[in-house]
C-alpha cells in the first residue's frame, strides 16, 4: 500500500528548510539594505553640514563687507546675522536649501552638534584670511590657515 502523503520527517526537513531560506533573505537584506541606508544618511549629513559651513561663508563675508574686517569669533557672527536684514533676505531666497537658516544653530555642526572650528589668520602686511573647519571631518573645511587672499572664501570640496 503506497502513501500519497509526506512523512512526519519530511514535513520536518522541508520546515527546516523554510526557516533557512527566511533566514538567509533576513541577513542578505542586512547585508545589503542597511549599508545603504547608512551611507546615504551620512551623505545627507555631510550635505547638510556643506551647507550651514556655506552660510557661515556668505555670513562672514556680508560681516567683513560691512564692517571691514572678519569677527574674533563666531558668537559675534551670530549677534550680526540676527540683526543684518540683507543676509536674511540673501537666506530667505535660497531655493536650493536643504534645510531652512536657524541662526541659533549656525555655528554647530549638524552631525554631532559641536562648534564649527574658526580662526583668523593674518601677516605682516596685515592680510587677514579666516579659517573654518568641520570639527568631525577634518577634510571640510573653508578658507586657509595660511595668510593667502587667494584662498579666503575657498571651501576644499568645491
Amino acid at each position: 500500500m503506497a502513501t500519497t502523503g509526506a512523512s512526519g520527517s519530511d514535513l520536518a526537513i522541508r520546515a527546516l528548510l523554510g526557516l533557512l531560506i527566511v533566514g538567509l533573505v533576513v541577513v542578505l537584506f542586512y547585508v545589503t539594505v542597511v549599508p545603504a541606508q547608512r551611507a546615504a544618511a551620512a551623505e545627507q549629513e555631510t550635505e547638510l553640514t556643506r551647507e550651514r559651513m556655506s552660510d557661515v561663508r556668505t555670513a562672514l563675508i556680508a560681516y567683513r563687507d560691512s564692517l571691514d574686517g572678519y569677527p574674533s569669533t563666531l558668537d559675534s557672527l551670530v549677534l550680526f546675522v540676527r540683526t543684518d536684514s540683507a543676509f536674511n533676505a540673501q537666506i530667505a531666497t535660497d531655493e536650493e536649501r536643504l534645510r531652512p537658516l536657524n541662526i541659533d544653530s549656525l555655528v554647530y555642526s549638524p552631525r554631532t552638534g559641536n562648534r564649527f572650528n574658526y580662526e583668523i589668520v593674518e601677516d605682516t602686511s596685515g592680510v587677514e584670511v579666516y579659517w573654518l573647519g568641520d570639527p568631525d571631518m577634518e577634510a571640510d573645511s573653508i578658507g586657509s590657515r595660511t595668510p593667502n587672499p587667494a584662498l579666503r572664501n575657498a571651501a576644499s570640496w568645491e
